[in-house]
């Protein structure tokens, strides 16, 4: 997914056969995530389908319908 943000780059505008794309998100493969920094402090990454599945409903957690 990528967005469009023409305020953060207003010279691309007078750019001719560019094309500007401003990912939303950014992809880390899980063999690089050692810790997820969270609200209520630091959480091993095999804890967080577990914390995530007692503080969020069903429902929430699918994120694989991200159109």
């Amino acid at each position: 997914m990528y967005c469009c943000f023409p305020q953060l780059l207003p010279e691309s505008a007078e750019m001719e056969n560019v094309s500007v794309r401003i990912p939303l998100y950014d992809y880390i493969p899980d063999r690089l995530l050692t810790v997820f920094i969270t609200e209520i402090g630091p959480i091993d990454p095999s804890y967080l389908y577990t914390l995530s599945k007692q503080r969020y409903h069903i429902d929430d957690l699918d994120l694989c319908t991200l159109d």
